[in-house]
């Protein structure tokens, strides 16, 4: 699932997710957990460094695997990856960044979550 989500982002060509070996020399964890019944299915926190060095822990909650299709569960995994690389919540129309899904509601990478992406390092 975790895989799926980094090639549907590393797909869209706007950003390119190496998976590491060693986490030392990540700038984003992944962590797969039953976390129990929690008001989420994942969870992104995020940190940058007086440097500028953004950095991110992801932790997905396979409590709600039962719940949810596996392509929703890919979505969720999107929708974490979008917070790490900068992106915020988007409720007012279909994206990846829509804050709640729901078993029958859940979106893949949108052509708004892409734009964004493009917006956000252009800048930079």
């Amino acid at each position: 699932m975790v895989q799926d989500a980094i090639n549907a982002w590393n797909a869209t060509g706007v950003v390119k997710l190496i998976v590491i070996k060693s986490p030392a020399n990540a700038y984003l964890t992944i962590k797969n957990g039953n976390y129990g019944n929690t008001s989420w299915a994942g969870e992104t926190t995020t940190r940058q460094s007086s440097t500028g060095k953004r950095s991110a822990e992801i932790l997905l909650n396979n409590f709600y695997d039962a719940y949810l299709s596996y392509q929703s569960q890919v979505n969720v995994a999107e929708h974490e990856l979008g917070l790490a690389i900068g992106l915020n919540h988007i409720d007012s129309q279909p994206s990846v960044m829509n804050s709640a899904i729901s078993p029958d509601r859940s979106y893949p990478i949108q052509p708004i979550d892409i734009e964004t992406v493009k917006a956000i390092y252009r800048e930079k």
